[in-house]
């Protein structure tokens, strides 16, 4: 599991007390998914338990994914209702600016299983702060071209790529999200070094 941590940036594995289990954080279900798929492959034999939400207390107050998002784009919590079958109504009052752009983060943290609905309420104090920012710092192409399947592979463990190879590419495309806390230019259009030329020492004869 530890290795795994090498190419795969967005997973984080904690040691428990049982030296033989782990506790496993992902991206939502696909992400564990394919990690269990790729361990099975590798002849791995192993039990997964349910898995969990993950949730963190801020402030004493336990907040889950969306309510973190909806909070750090200046919504204010007004009401919490379940409907008792395991669905839950959460009505926020936020500002118009901080729904720009949030529609697709809210799918991706819900996994399509949530609905979103908005109206206008009324004009309020302009709140301060920009909202709907750009989190995550990006990979950068250096040059226009075809992208090659050698430099996607190794640029692999920088972060996560956006395109594939024999994609058309150009100068400052974005082809990925880096893994660390700055925007970096690479090269995706590098090709393999051929190694099949003896070196100019080799063909020396010695008496």
């Amino acid at each position: 599991m530890h290795r795994e941590l090498i190419h795969n940036v967005a997973l984080r594995v904690d040691d428990t007390d049982d030296p033989d289990k782990f506790c496993v954080l992902g991206h939502g279900e696909l992400h564990l998914s394919i990690l269990i798929e790729n361990m099975r492959r590798e002849g791995y034999e192993l039990g997964v338990s349910r898995q969990e939400v993950i949730i963190r207390e801020v402030g004493g107050i336990k907040q889950g994914t969306v309510m973190e998002k909806l909070g750090e784009r200046g919504g204010d919590l007004q009401d919490m209702v379940s409907d008792g079958a395991g669905r839950v109504r959460l009505d926020f009052i936020m500002p118009s600016k901080g729904l720009i752009g949030f529609r697709t983060e809210f799918f991706t943290a819900t996994q399509d299983n949530e609905l979103i609905y908005h109206i206008f309420d009324h004009y309020g104090p302009l709140k301060s702060g920009e909202y709907g920012q750009r989190n995550n710092v990006v990979l950068i192409s250096n040059d226009t071209g075809k992208s090659l399947s050698f430099a996607l592979f190794n640029l692999q463990e920088r972060g996560r790529m956006l395109i594939s190879p024999d994609d058309k590419v150009y100068e400052e495309c974005v082809v990925g999200i880096h893994s660390k806390s700055n925007d970096l230019v690479v090269n995706s259009l590098k090709a393999k070094q051929l190694t099949n030329i003896r070196a100019a020492g080799s063909d020396e004869i010695f008496c």
